[in-house]
């Protein structure tokens, strides 16, 4: 340990009040801080032209190719569509996987064929928009409302894994016959 003999020093409080230049210790000063308006400005601009260039990315709409399909084309497809239509009614319908199968092939053929009739896009489309979308453009309603209960029935099967009973599984390709005929005098009238 360190003693004042031993060091020599000593430590007494100063007397201050006689010095001219002795500063007591001062209140906080609250100072302004200055706000650089440009750098707000620029870091706005910054975000705003990024907000927008992202929409803009987002939004922006891919060309859409079509395919236009001859005329001439349009029978054949028909022919097919039956054929189709045809092996589709000789499968075994008592399988869970053949009826998904069946249905899932019927719908995407069917939407095809009235794309093609209908002059449309609709591989987009839900159900519902499909339905929306082509609501009276059959001219027999009752072969109209028969095609969408198909569509509903054939999204059951499809989703909810429905399996209809064999027998109101067999009764879609008359009416699929009926529809691709329907579709098929619509395209003949657009030659």
């Amino acid at each position: 340990t360190l003693s004042p003999e031993r060091t020599g020093l000593s430590v007494v409080p100063d007397d201050v009040s006689h010095q001219v230049d002795y500063h007591d210790i001062k209140d906080i000063l609250e100072l302004k801080p200055a706000n650089n308006w440009w750098i707000i400005a620029a870091i706005m601009v910054l975000a705003l032209t990024s907000l927008f260039g992202f929409l803009w990315f987002m939004n922006r709409k891919q060309p859409e190719i079509k395919q236009a399909i001859p005329v001439t084309a349009i029978p054949g497809l028909y022919n097919e569509l039956v054929k189709k239509i045809r092996v589709w009614s000789t499968m075994d319908l008592g399988e869970k996987k053949v009826v998904m199968q069946v249905f899932e092939e019927s719908t995407l053929s069917v939407r095809q064929f009235s794309d093609v009739a209908w002059q449309q896009n609709s591989r987009h489309f839900t159900t519902g928009e499909y339905i929306l979308n082509a609501k009276g453009k059959m001219p027999d309603a009752e072969l109209e409302t028969r095609f969408f209960q198909y569509l509903r029935l054939a999204d059951a099967v499809k989703f909810a894994k429905y399996l209809p009973p064999t027998g109101e599984s067999k009764e879609i390709f008359p009416l699929l016959e009926q529809v691709a005929g329907e579709l098929f005098n619509q395209a003949k009238s657009l030659r």
